[in-house]
């Protein structure tokens, strides 16, 4: 399982609507002698797979607007592909 940010893999975009708890996620973590040290991900930049990711959840339009329309608009304008690492 991962967060709602997380970008799914292309090769699995077709499982969402029909098996969504087969879709691999692009989200990787660094591990040294067993144990993770830092965890990241590759980011949802597309508003519509955004909002389709958010549906899948269980938000209706409404709702999604009022928590996440910020976010989805700025999608509209444009941004690139973005990812990060965290520590642990």
């Amino acid at each position: 399982m991962h967060h709602p940010f997380t970008q799914p893999r292309e090769e699995d975009l077709y499982l969402l609507d029909s098996e969504p708890a087969k879709v691999r996620g692009r989200h990787y973590d660094f591990v040294c002698n067993g144990f993770e040290i830092a965890g990241g991900s590759i980011r949802i930049h597309n508003a519509e797979l955004q909002r389709r990711i958010f549906r899948l959840m269980g938000y209706d339009d409404e709702r999604i607007q009022q928590l996440f329309g910020h976010l989805l608009e700025a999608f509209e304008y444009g941004a690139p592909p973005h990812g990060g690492i965290a520590l642990e």
